[in-house]
């Protein structure tokens, strides 16, 4: 079969392509190579998490791979049927789980998978909050029948990693298309803060949701229910997820802390972005471009709150294993059978 060329300068560059592109590869069975990985990136190539998604789709699918290797710009992926749903994962680093487990739920659109992670990080930055998968687009891949449960066993965070958890994907039981033009009337908004207990004293979980409430209280949303938590790490860190349960979907946002910048800040800065999101009635920037290829392969329309570089992005990757199209019209992308 001939193989699937895919520049990874395509669009915004990034991570983004590779994980695509290995997601699709692994499930329709499509070999593909990949060139030119992040090489616009300060560090150009696979990085750790890249690596470890690499590693992970392959034992998924019995893949032979050329250039699977740290730093490498180049591989070609040879893809055999997915046989082994049952997988560990190992990252090294802080990479964030989030994003290792992109490809696999691709993947996951047809076959049942039970995952298991050591090490790594739940919260990342520009990376998705590990329960975002679960209560963000977990809510939004319902509507083909697919369910995402998530289990963190212990949280991680830059620059440690550390974490532990489990992930069990259930495959789409419905594949004509679907809309999500409005997620319907608000049900439950939901802000949860973790911090490592080193931090308690310092309330800085605590200072997080404050952060997030200067904003919220503005705004014509209803009281939050508030989660605050203070674990056992192996580094010191912290996050602050704020999600909106609505009628037909959620919409979401998380932000990892960093050092020098004021936990307060933090919290603002993830009910900001959330705000902004559901002002359009529309699903939120993050899941917007990480449902494309599940919406590619069933059809149908979704309305994005905003079209991000990585959505466009993902949209030139998809078509390059897909007989589709993609129609945008205010926010509104629909896919189109070629």
């Amino acid at each position: 079969m001939k193989l699937i060329e895919i520049d990874g300068c395509l669009g915004e560059g990034g991570g983004q392509i590779l994980r695509t592109a290995l997601g699709l590869s692994c499930l329709l069975n499509k070999p593909c190579r990949i060139f030119n990985i992040r090489k616009n990136r300060p560090k150009p190539g696979l990085g750790e998490q890249h690596l470890q998604a690499l590693n992970a789709i392959t034992c998924l699918c019995n893949a032979h791979i050329v250039g699977g290797y740290k730093k490498s710009e180049e591989i070609e992926f040879y893809p055999t049927d997915i046989r082994n749903k049952e997988l560990k994962i190992n990252i090294r680093t802080a990479g964030s789980i989030g994003l290792v487990l992109q490809p696999l739920l691709i993947a996951a659109f047809k076959n049942d998978l039970k995952v298991k992670i050591n090490g790594g990080a739940t919260y990342g930055k520009w990376a998705p909050y590990v329960n975002y998968l679960q209560t963000v687009l977990g809510s939004l891949l319902g509507h083909i029948g697919m369910d995402i449960r998530t289990n963190i066993v212990r949280h991680g965070f830059y620059p440690k990693g550390g974490a532990k958890v489990e992930v069990f994907i259930k495959k789409a039981n419905r594949f004509s298309g679907f809309e999500l033009l409005d997620l319907g009337r608000l049900e439950k908004i939901h802000i949860i803060s973790v911090a490592s207990r080193q931090l308690e004293k310092r309330d800085v979980a605590a200072r997080l949701v404050e952060g997030a409430l200067s904003i919220i209280e503005k705004s014509d949303l209803p009281e939050p229910r508030i989660g605050i938590n203070y674990i056992d790490t192996i580094g010191i860190g912290c996050g602050i997820f704020i999600y909106i349960e609505k009628e037909n979907g959620a919409i979401g946002s998380s932000v990892p802390g960093e050092i020098r910048k004021r936990a307060e800040d933090i919290g603002r800065e993830a009910a900001q972005i959330l705000l902004e999101d559901y002002s359009t009635e529309g699903i939120d920037r993050y899941a917007g471009d990480q449902i494309l290829p599940f919406l590619a392969l069933v059809g149908g329309k979704v309305k994005i709150s905003k079209l991000t570089g990585h959505a466009i992005t993902n949209m030139e990757v998809i078509k390059k294993f897909l007989p589709v199209r993609f129609k945008i019209d205010d926010n509104v992308v629909s896919v189109l059978k070629e």
